[in-house]
């Protein structure tokens, strides 16, 4: 999967998945970064968790995708609270997915 991140200062903490997030709406050139990706229920089982106190999903917009891949061990009753984050980069999927450009 592609992450984006500042061209002049990478390791930002506004790295996104959305080129858009950079270039469109923080005006900056963006850099490119190809990133392996697990689902939660892949992790929970490699690391051996019986139980997650707190999980905090800050995924611009894409929470859902991250839900659908803790699906057993949400069931499993493993995660005990979840936090979300919502932001202007929330709103701006949302714009994306409207007009058909997501």
């Amino acid at each position: 999967m592609a992450l984006y991140d500042y061209e002049n200062n990478d390791g930002s903490s506004h790295a996104s998945i959305f080129k858009d997030v950079i270039e469109e709406i923080h005006h900056a050139k963006a850099v490119e970064h190809i990133v392996n990706m697990i689902t939660l229920d892949e992790f929970v089982i490699k690391y051996k968790l019986n139980n997650i106190s707190l999980l905090k999903i800050d995924t611009e917009g894409n929470e859902l995708n991250v839900l659908m891949s803790a699906l057993e061990s949400i069931r499993k009753r493993k995660v005990n609270a979840m936090q979300f984050e919502f932001n202007e980069m929330n709103v701006a999927k949302l714009i994306l997915e409207i007009s058909g450009t997501y």
